[in-house]
């Protein structure tokens, strides 16, 4: 039991970096490229978008 917590332990924290390095690109990208970073607000209505979107829960 304890080979399989520690295997699925390893896939999460992998999946966890690729995620984090792939914001983290994006994020640069969108410095180096000039465009101005988004507001509070707009973070706000974007990251409920992309929960609700995730989840499955249509306006």
């Amino acid at each position: 039991m304890t080979i399989f917590f520690t295997i699925t332990t390893i896939i999460s924290i992998i999946g966890w970096v690729t995620s984090y390095i792939a914001a983290k690109a994006l994020m640069y990208y969108i410095k180096e490229s000039g465009y101005r970073p988004p507001t509070k607000e707009e973070i706000k209505d974007c990251t409920r978008y992309a929960a609700r979107h995730t989840l499955g829960i249509w306006d």
